[in-house]
């Protein structure tokens, strides 16, 4: 019992620190090359990494959630397609509007997707 009990902490821990990894090396990459691409690339970098994951699982599985998650992944990736080669004030307006509300509720979804599944399956590990 108390491992169960512990678990989610960790595994919120390591989503935390996966985000804040991300999110720092961003902001170091931006602050050196003082180019807003810069940004895109690692995110979009970040997002190609996880939305992979997901897609193997569900090209193995059929996993309805991994295919819930790749959608998820595919809406941050339509504000992209739609603010590419715009000026980058724009971009980061539209992403201010569009895309930080999307990761907020993608990262409420795994929270409460990795709740209800095993820590041991392939999409538990997909989420970490």
């Amino acid at each position: 019992m108390v491992c169960n009990a512990k678990r989610p902490l960790k595994e919120e821990h390591s989503r935390q620190s996966l985000f804040a990894s991300v999110h720092s090396s961003t902001n170091q990459q931006h602050a050196e090359n003082k180019d807003q691409s810069a940004l895109t690339v690692t995110a979009g970098t970040f997002a190609t990494t996880v939305r992979r994951k997901f897609f193997d699982v569900h090209e193995a599985t059929g996993s309805s959630l991994a295919q819930e998650a790749i959608k998820r992944i595919a809406a941050l990736y339509a504000v992209e397609k739609e603010i590419k080669g715009k000026p980058p004030d724009i971009r980061k307006a539209v992403r201010q509007a569009q895309s930080k509300p999307l990761l907020g509720e993608l990262g409420q979804w795994l929270k409460e997707t990795q709740n209800t599944i095993s820590g041991k399956s392939p999409l538990a590990a997909a989420m970490r």
